[in-house]
């Protein structure tokens, strides 16, 4: 699930969560390019760090639920997004946003809960790769 960054306070989903922050490592993502305004034509996208072929690490939130059938505890997750940077206002191209993808020292800033606000607007701008799948 993909977040937004503006709305972690508004949204019931998020906002009992904005101050439990993660880090999600990942290798890539994909993403839809809308080829029409109503989004029925889409090409598909792996994102990822160019010549890099090792995790990198994007904000999340988490927070555990309980499961009301069995009673067990859930931990789920979201990744936050921010405004897109060039290569991927051309990929996400219906709502203009991207992962938050964090460097090293904005990792630790994110995790020692620093204003999320700070984070909505990239400050580090990832050398990312587009392949179309």
């Amino acid at each position: 699930m993909w977040s937004l960054g503006q709305e972690l306070e508004i949204k019931p989903s998020f906002k009992n969560s904005v101050n439990k922050r993660c880090i999600v490592l990942v290798n890539g993502f994909y993403e839809w390019k809308w080829l029409d305004p109503a989004g029925k034509e889409k090409e598909k996208y792996f994102i990822h760090l160019i010549n890099e072929n090792k995790p990198f690490a994007l904000a999340g939130i988490y927070n555990i639920w309980k499961d009301k059938g069995s009673g067990k505890d859930l931990l789920t997750f979201s990744i936050c997004t921010s405004a897109a940077n060039e290569l991927m206002s051309e990929i996400h191209n219906n709502k203009k946003r991207m992962p938050i993808v964090l460097d090293k020292i904005a990792r630790e800033s994110w995790l020692k809960e620093q204003n999320y606000k700070d984070f909505l607007y990239p400050v580090y701008d990832p050398k990312l790769e587009a392949i179309l799948i």
